[in-house]
């Protein structure tokens, strides 16, 4: 884990700084798998079915709907699954470096070091920016 063999404070920012990392790869795949979310489940128009996460893409006589673009429906599902995989992965790996962040906070008091201006809060938690 970050900060092992590193002192104190290097050991913190370089967590502070993976950990907002994460934070931002986070952010941007629950924005992008909302509005894929939003695309399948928004008709295209007044009385159409919308795509869809798991609606069938094909009519009741098993041709594909003509309704719809099947390829994108299938491309958006398909990223959507993604999104929630890899959300599942960057969560993980956020809640195991959260855990370090108290093994390695010994001072009540949060310095920020050069080049580091201002103040953010992540999951109840400051960090410098």
């Amino acid at each position: 884990m970050p900060g092992d063999n590193d002192s104190n404070g290097d050991g913190e920012t370089t967590l502070r700084k993976m950990l907002a990392s994460l934070d931002v790869q986070r952010k941007s795949m629950e924005l992008e798998a909302d509005a894929i979310f939003s695309e399948l489940t928004t008709p295209p128009s007044e009385g159409v079915q919308p795509m869809g996460l798991d609606t069938p893409l094909v009519d009741h006589e098993g041709y594909p709907r003509g309704d719809i673009d099947v390829y994108r429906a299938k491309a958006q599902r398909n990223r959507f699954r993604v999104l929630k995989t890899d959300h599942k992965e960057i969560q993980d790996k956020l809640e195991g470096l959260l855990k370090e962040v108290p093994r390695l906070k010994v001072s009540g008091e949060t310095r920020c070091t050069k080049g580091m201006v201002g103040w953010s809060k992540m999951n109840g938690i400051l960090f410098c920016t």
